[in-house]
């Protein structure tokens, strides 16, 4: 039992240690730094980066808290406002043109935005895993609902765009012929 009380003693005493030299709590410039990251990651999700002119951030902090305004240059303009919520990395609220939304909603509208139907495609197929079927409980519904996801997509390019698609399908995931046939009903 002494083991485990000084053991105890040692991880509330490390707590201490972090608590003291500002834990949770950003150095000058770093909350800058992580919601750069953050959109950054948002963006690169089907090339969406790609297709902006440019991202321009401006703090408009006060007392009341950490608000950024996020200009999105392409096809027009968007604001995105950014409010920091919480004390850790990456917790903001997200505001999309005036509109409370999540980070996946604000990838989805520049995703729609921005990238062709064969890019949102690839982007999809890229990030799905083939072998899903060898799964079981969560794992297996998310690769079933991915692989109905692709079927859609999949459906909705253009012949011509179709063609490309399978050839990417089969240059990613290194699959025969026959299993894609059997994989989009073919």
């Amino acid at each position: 039992m002494k083991h485990i009380k000084l053991y105890e003693s040692y991880i509330s005493e490390k707590y201490i240690t972090y608590d003291k030299i500002g834990w949770g709590n950003y150095p000058e410039g770093e909350v800058e730094d992580d919601l750069r990251m953050t959109v950054i990651r948002l963006f690169l999700y089907g090339g969406i980066s790609d297709q902006l002119d440019d991202v321009i951030y401006t703090d408009q902090s006060s007392d009341k808290g950490i608000k950024w305004e996020i200009e999105v240059k392409g096809k027009g303009s968007d604001i995105i406002h950014a409010y920091k919520d919480g004390k850790m990395k990456g917790e903001y609220e997200w505001y999309l043109n005036k509109k409370k939304s999540s980070k996946y909603d604000i990838q989805q509208y520049f995703l729609n935005k921005y990238v062709s139907d064969l890019d949102k495609y690839i982007a999809a197929m890229k990030a799905f895993d083939v072998y899903y079927e060898m799964a079981d409980g969560k794992a297996y519904k998310a690769g079933a609902a991915q692989a109905n996801n692709l079927k859609v997509l999949y459906k909705a390019l253009s012949k011509a765009d179709q063609k490309k698609a399978y050839k990417e399908f089969i240059k990613t995931h290194k699959k025969s012929d026959r299993d894609i046939n059997s994989f989009y009903g073919a």
